[in-house]
């Protein structure tokens, strides 16, 4: 007995969701499994349509927020630098050189500003230039330019101020190249994106700068060598004398080979913190190190860095006034030397640097 099997109805092209396929009650049961094959392939098509569909929406976010992070520099390769303390460097470099900071490291400088971290967002020394003298002193022009350009390898904006010159009612030529106003201005203008400013001076007249710098939220350091206005360091929420930042004024009468700042062996300079004088000897502090909390002077504290070191009265110049010893603007320039006991360490070849002034 023959079966008559009706032919399923035509199907629009490209819509197969809507696939209707009418199977006669008397179906062979060869056409019911192709039926199920037929559906069970819809059933695929439509879970890999929806996985590529989710998969281009995943991408395109991907895209989008890796495209946002770069932008935003929060690269996940990259620190994460928003809460970075970021610092700026103004140095008034005749005021330093003329008192004291003559031939200083100014790379030492920028690392001292940019101690626990911090990022040197801005580096500006201000240099006075005699264009005259330039061009009647050949050797003058060189080495003003070659130091310029050692400025420059160390990361720092050289701002020049050229010197006029005018005569006055005698018939005096004098020359004037002031650069405080444009280190005054640069310093309030930029200070909206610095946390930290060092100001490398001593010169007086900056003393209701500081103050305009801390109303704006800023930390004001101040490094100088001599003849720094006492207003001024008081002012300042930190001051650091230039004479005792390792390695920042080379010490001249080190030798050659001598070992590090802070070793046995060393030249270094500190301060005379105590001294008793019924028992002849006191205690000197040193910075060991530029990283660490300046604020923390006790050399017990693990994150201190600082060193404090014995010295015998016999080591002291005999042109220094020993009741003036413990005064904290005198500084000591000596030598490391191995104590009696184990670990011990003395200072050795005492020299003063300045007197109180």
């Amino acid at each position: 007995m023959l079966r008559s099997v009706c032919p399923p109805p035509m199907m629009p092209q490209g819509n197969m969701m809507s696939r209707q396929i009418n199977v006669a009650s008397t179906e062979s049961l060869a056409s019911s499994d192709r039926v199920l094959i037929d559906r069970e392939r819809e059933n695929r098509y439509t879970a890999d349509l929806e996985g590529n569909v989710r998969c281009r929406i995943g991408c395109q976010a991907a895209t989008i927020h890796s495209s946002t992070i770069h932008d935003s520099g929060l690269h996940q390769h990259s620190p994460f630098r928003a809460n970075m303390m970021k610092a700026g460097v103004y140095i008034d470099v005749a005021n330093l050189a003329m008192n004291g900071g003559f031939g200083m490291r100014y790379e030492v400088l920028r690392q001292f500003a940019s101690r626990d971290n911090a990022e040197p967002v801005r580096l500006n020394a201000y240099v006075s230039f005699d264009p005259e003298r330039a061009d009647t002193n050949i050797d003058y022009r060189i080495k003003q330019n070659r130091f310029h350009a050692a400025l420059r390898d160390f990361g720092y904006k050289v701002i020049q101020k050229d010197t006029k010159w005018y005569t006055d009612d005698a018939g005096e030529r004098f020359g004037k190249s002031n650069v405080d106003l444009d280190l005054a201005v640069d310093a309030l203008l930029q200070s909206a994106n610095l946390d930290r400013v060092v100001l490398a001076t001593g010169d007086g007249d900056f003393v209701r700068v500081v103050r305009a710098l801390q109303n704006r939220g800023c930390r004001v350091e101040v490094v100088a060598f001599d003849n720094v206005s006492g207003s001024l360091r008081r002012e300042a929420d930190l001051y650091v004398s230039g004479y005792l930042i390792p390695n920042l004024l080379p010490i001249q009468r080190a030798p050659a080979d001598c070992p590090p700042w802070g070793e046995v062996g060393s030249f270094v300079r500190g301060v005379c913190y105590a001294h008793d004088s019924s028992k002849g000897f006191g205690w000197v502090r040193f910075l060991k190190r530029l990283n660490g909390d300046i604020w923390r002077t006790d050399y017990r504290d693990p994150q201190s860095p600082y060193a404090t070191i014995f010295c015998h009265d016999s080591e002291f110049p005999d042109d220094l006034d020993m009741s003036q010893l413990t005064h904290r603007k005198i500084v000591l320039e000596f030598q490391i030397a191995a104590g009696s006991e184990p670990d011990k360490h003395k200072a050795v070849n005492v020299q003063w640097l300045r007197a109180p002034s």
